[in-house]
């Protein structure tokens, strides 16, 4: 059996999801579908239980996901002792990345470890921020691009800033802001903005942003996660910041301008854990910085 395949079966395992599985994965749905019926075919159980609107687990499947989880986990583990034995240059890197921020930013990030490191071999995995500091904590992964502001104060973590981003106010299309191309934080007064439950940073970045130019009480909704932060400004007609990167995401029926107040921006950073001794995560954080 495939590791691909392994990996891809227990992200859908855990994402339930077969479009954002198929999205954290960089392949498509048909793809992914046809993969899991492979395995199923080769262990010769059904996997998932599969509706129009749903997809399960059967009681297999959580065996399965149970069983190959840790497998999984000690092959990456012995990864992770292969590529310690090789020179930095030639060994295992695993990296993790903020999801709404691969098309913006993967690219270049991965030419850059390839440029430093040649012949390294990255592995490359998608987030939410809150869940890739946690992995970063837990040593799941070597390095993670993300926003600074979303990081935890723990003096463990190394951080290194790549960019200062603009940020943006996203509304419906039908919404007073439509058609505008900038806009002036004053201007967003009478507005109702959206946050997000799952990332606390989110409000704690924006919230002191804003206040510096509307005065008063902010009118506030909170929704689950980034994915749900489209559906709740178009059901609630309201507006959310975001940098700029996420306005790019494919949001259908949001439109965006860019906040014309300069201190309007994120910091995205690369970090990583203080004690991490990979060899390869070393070699490319010393030669970054000599080259910056």
């Amino acid at each position: 059996m495939r590791i691909d395949y392994i990996r891809e079966f227990i992200n859908l395992a855990e994402e339930l999801n077969y479009t954002r599985s198929a999205t954290r994965l960089f392949t498509s749905q048909s793809v992914l579908s046809r993969h899991i019926k492979n395995m199923e075919e080769e262990l010769g159980v059904k996997l998932f239980e599969r509706s129009t609107h749903d997809v399960q687990l059967t009681d297999a499947g959580h065996i399965a996901f149970t069983e190959l989880r840790n497998m999984i986990e000690r092959y990456d583990a012995l990864l992770d002792k292969l590529s310690l034995s090789a020179k930095g240059d030639a060994g295992y890197l695993r990296f993790g990345i903020i999801y709404y921020a691969i098309e913006s930013y993967l690219d270049n990030i991965v030419h850059e470890i390839e440029r430093l490191c040649p012949g390294a071999y990255i592995s490359i995995r998608s987030f939410q921020s809150p869940e890739l500091w946690r992995d970063l904590l837990a040593r799941k992964i070597d390095l993670g691009l993300t926003y600074r502001a979303s990081l935890p104060k723990d003096q463990a973590l190394c951080i290194s800033d790549v960019c200062k981003e603009r940020m943006v106010v996203v509304f419906p299309t039908d919404h007073r802001l439509s058609g505008l191309k900038t806009v002036s934080a004053q201007e967003l007064g009478d507005e109702t903005f959206v946050f997000m439950k799952s990332e606390k940073w989110h409000e704690l970045y924006v919230k002191p942003l804003l206040s510096k130019y509307i005065p008063g009480e902010l009118k506030c909704i909170y929704t689950e996660q980034i994915d749900t932060l489209a559906s709740s400004a178009i059901s609630m007609n309201a507006v959310a910041i975001v940098a700029e990167h996420d306005a790019n995401a494919g949001w259908r029926k949001l439109s965006s301008a860019l906040i014309e107040e300069e201190d309007f921006n994120i910091t995205v950073s690369l970090a990583h854990m203080a004690d991490n001794d990979n060899p390869t995560l070393t070699s490319f954080m010393r030669k970054r910085c000599l080259t910056e």
